[in-house]
């Protein structure tokens, strides 16, 4: 279930990022990246609600829709997406040239397959998907392994980008062995 859904019409979905807080059921920051029609490289973030924002967005919805749907049907539905924009706008970030060659970068890279572990359950998880030709997902906590510098960086350029602290959000590369 998408709890806080990013629609938007671009010319590729390259990748999205969700950082959480360990052992949160949900995100605190949704980010999405695109490139568009024009050829930039775009950034579309969300950032979470609290559970009573949650709430009267659901029951907003649900009002609109005039049923009692569970929330992973009710999140699907434009009244519930009209609801929380209005409660949680889509914030968005045109990547400089760099920063999108930082991006496409991974994107066209991948991940590296690593069966090492990753340190610092005491900050955030970030949830990493990429939509290439064979989508890939990995979840890294606040340290990964060095093989994931790439990745650690698109990361950290993203928390930067949405104005949250890369010291708190960010993520940090172990010290090679």
């Amino acid at each position: 279930m998408q709890l806080y859904p990013i629609a938007v019409r671009s010319r590729q979905h390259l990748l999205d990022l969700d950082i959480r807080q360990s052992f949160r059921q949900f995100p605190d920051v949704f980010i999405q990246i695109h490139s568009m029609e024009d050829g930039a490289v775009t950034a579309f973030r969300r950032t979470a609600l609290t559970r009573a924002q949650c709430i009267a967005v659901a029951e907003a919805a649900a009002k609109r829709v005039g049923s009692t749907l569970p929330l992973s049907a009710l999140s699907q539905t434009l009244e519930y997406r009209e609801a929380l924009d209005k409660a949680c706008p889509l914030q968005l970030t045109v990547l400089s040239g760099a920063e999108a060659e930082t991006v496409m970068k991974l994107f066209h890279a991948g991940l590296p397959e690593t069966d090492r572990g990753f340190d610092g359950l005491d900050g955030h998880m970030f949830s990493l998907r990429l939509f290439c030709d064979h989508p890939q997902q990995m979840e890294f906590w606040c340290c990964a392994a060095p093989e994931l510098a790439l990745a650690a960086e698109v990361i950290n350029l993203l928390v930067q980008r949405a104005g949250l602290d890369v010291r708190y959000y960010g993520l940090k590369i172990e010290a090679a062995e």
